[in-house]
């Protein structure tokens, strides 16, 4: 178990340092020195953050028996995705955050309406990796078009942007567990979902394969959002890097259930996760190891 816990961390370790070097060359390569928008760019990109979904897809790309670069542009694109979703999530009108990676939030430092236009630039060139790492990989027009849609829904009414309307809803306070489960699969399980359904297209999976895939990100989403509202109500600033408690005015899935309850369904998500790409078998060690890794709440 140690053993597989520091092989985990390094391996952790260098697919961060990779896509950290791909993002800054596929977002601040293409801006004029002069834009303004590179150093709102480095500040909400670039600065830092766990690259989770990226990583996530270069090992899902390994699990399927293709190489990091048949996947890393639209890595980076998941990336910058995540990253447009917490600058536009912060704002006044959404949480009214102050704080994010230990940092004040992106329109505290440079106005609303430049990281609304911020977002919509990220957002375009997010979709044009894609494209470019679907036409990279020689994929037909009638493959790219399913790639695009794959992208709209699971960023759109069924994805992120629709479990972020459930959010602000003033029906939340009246969710059940399993109702603001399937929110949670909205807001931040559809991404890991989209990591799981681009790679597949991407690295053209099977059909078991892509189902065992897609049903690991969804679980583990939905695990990551349970295992927030656990670490809102038990973290503190350094830990976290956010304002604690920030969620104190919305229904959580711990003021629903109870932290004990949330606790248990954090690990039977984590533990279907797991089961999802048991089919893999012992090629899966770095998605389990991770599911292990967000069990171990302190």
């Amino acid at each position: 178990m140690n053993h597989t816990f520091h092989l985990f961390q390094r391996e952790l370790a260098s697919c961060r340092q990779q896509v950290e070097a791909a993002l800054e060359e596929n977002l601040t390569a293409v801006l004029p020195p002069t834009s303004p928008f590179r150093q709102p760019i480095y500040d909400c990109v670039l600065s830092g953050g766990k690259r989770l979904r990226p990583i996530l897809m270069l090992k899902m790309a390994e699990l399927l028996g293709k190489p990091d670069h048949s996947v890393l542009k639209a890595a980076c694109a998941i990336e910058v995705l995540h990253s447009v979703s917490l600058v536009l999530d912060d704002l006044p009108s959404m949480d009214n955050a102050t704080m994010r990676r230990g940092q004040p939030t992106a329109h505290l430092v440079y106005g609303e309406a430049n990281v609304i236009l911020l977002s919509h630039l990220l957002a375009f060139q997010a979709y044009h990796l894609i494209v470019q790492n679907s036409v990279d990989n020689g994929r037909s027009p009638q493959q790219i078009a399913q790639i695009s849609a794959s992208l709209v829904q699971l960023t759109g009414l069924h994805g992120v942007i629709g479990g972020q309307m459930d959010d602000l809803a003033e029906a939340r306070r009246s969710f059940s567990k399993l109702e603001m489960e399937e929110m949670y699969y909205k807001k931040t399980g559809a991404l890991l979902v989209l990591t799981a359904v681009l790679t597949s297209q991407l690295c053209q999976a099977t059909p078991q394969e892509a189902q065992a895939l897609v049903g690991y990100g969804r679980h583990l989403g939905i695990a990551y959002q349970i295992r927030d509202d656990i670490l809102d109500e038990t973290g503190d600033l350094p830990e976290l890097g956010k304002d604690p408690r920030q969620d104190a005015h919305k229904q959580t899935h711990t003021k629903l259930a109870g932290l004990p309850s949330s606790q248990t369904r954090l690990k039977y998500h984590l533990h279907k996760a797991k089961q999802n790409v048991a089919c893999f078998g012992p090629r899966a060690w770095f998605l389990t190891s991770l599911c292990q890794q967000y069990g171990a709440l302190n």
